[in-house]
């Protein structure tokens, strides 16, 4: 079950990001993003609603992306 949800994670992270540069406000999110403590980073993604995505519909999993999706968008 776990590696069936790690799996759903790394699928749905790229789109998480993707779904992030789409928005309006790309450049002012990724400030932002940066901004803030990379322990809360995922909270931010989570609740700017880019990592709540067909599929992931269990708030641990939709979490999770957002972690993924934060690390991602921070490294880049």
């Amino acid at each position: 079950m776990k590696r069936a949800d790690n799996a759903v994670i790394v699928a749905l992270a790229p789109v998480c990001v993707d779904k992030f540069n789409q928005s309006s406000d790309v450049s002012v999110n990724l400030v932002e993003l940066k901004k803030v403590d990379s322990w809360s980073r995922g909270a931010f993604v989570e609740k700017g609603g880019w990592a709540t995505l067909p599929g992931s519909n269990s708030p641990m999993q939709v979490t999770a992306v957002a972690q993924a999706c934060a690390l991602l968008l921070a490294d880049a």
